[in-house]
């Protein structure tokens, strides 16, 4: 009596057009790890808390995707991304990852149209949320929010403006302080562009050929060569590199994907807006309402 081996069926799944070429992330990262930026920024750190600068750090990858999940509502088109930074005091609160005080570290928020005319979206004040490492996402209370940014904004941010300004002479520079994504690169559209989710719920099936198992964000910074479709030269970015089973886990010292990683990144948008994640300042800064008051004890 003979048998038969049903050989397993694997899906291929469509990748969303902000899926970045190899050498694209590769750039980018190089961009950053190698050039004065990584140097004056890492020096910040060990300063201030004797530890190096964590260039490359995990999120719980079932926990961004149901935190995206949140901001799917009609009424917003697009999620921003703000660079926050850790206390330095490793007891300042009891939820600052181990071995992470000091280190840059984000936020994430849904955007609602702007004023007709303006770019990207504007934050809702209600929706800051903060991805914890074991995959849960809260909500902090909008004054220790503010803090956070100040703290990279006033404490990390003013080395990079410093250094950006030095590299760019004799133009203006001022780094990037929130990035900018759309709704459709983040949800895709009927009968058109491949969103980030639904490629995510195909290639994280058990089916899928190779799937995403881990997700982390890598420090970046736009090239020359990004000039060419309209981000601004040597300002700081980020890529999110999805690990597939097949692949190795990150470098600490630098993102070191196989070559058919799964990098997610920034990409040019359509003439009437702004490219994504400039954040020059909002942008602009009249398209952007003042923060709430921060919270002070008494």
């Amino acid at each position: 009596m003979s048998t038969t081996t049903t050989k397993p069926h694997f899906t291929a799944c469509q990748p969303p057009s902000a899926v970045l070429t190899g050498n694209t992330w590769r750039n980018r990262v190089s961009q950053f790890m190698t050039t004065n930026k990584y140097t004056v920024l890492n020096q910040r750190v060990q300063d201030a808390v004797n530890n190096p600068l964590v260039t490359i750090f995990k999120l719980d990858l079932q926990g961004f995707i149901n935190l995206m999940g949140k901001f799917a509502a009609p009424k917003y088109n697009g999620i921003r991304m703000h660079f926050a930074a850790f206390p330095d005091d490793p007891y300042a609160l009891d939820f600052i990852p181990e071995d992470m005080e000091g280190q840059l570290t984000v936020f994430f928020c849904p955007t609602t149209p702007p004023a007709p005319g303006k770019p990207t979206g504007i934050d809702d004040p209600k929706q800051f949320w903060y991805l914890k490492p074991d995959g849960n996402a809260i909500q902090l209370p909008m004054g220790l929010v503010n803090t956070w940014i100040d703290n990279y904004k006033n404490y990390r941010k003013d080395v990079l403006d410093s250094d950006g300004t030095d590299h760019m002479k004799p133009k203006k520079f001022l780094e990037t302080e929130r990035l900018w994504y759309s709704k459709v690169t983040i949800f895709g559209e009927k009968d058109g562009e491949v969103g980030l989710l639904p490629y995510l719920a195909c290639q994280t099936s058990p089916e899928a050929d190779n799937p995403i198992i881990e997700l982390y964000i890598q420090l970046a910074a736009f090239t020359p060569d990004d000039v060419k479709i309209g981000f601004p030269e040597y300002q700081l970015s980020s890529v999110f590199y999805f690990r597939q089973a097949s692949d190795p886990v990150p470098d600490p010292n630098g993102l070191t994907g196989t070559k058919h990683a799964i990098v997610f990144g920034s990409v040019s948008l359509p003439d009437v807006m702004v490219p994504a994640d400039t954040g020059i300042p909002c942008p602009p800064a009249d398209n952007c309402p003042p923060p709430p008051p921060a919270v002070h004890k008494s």
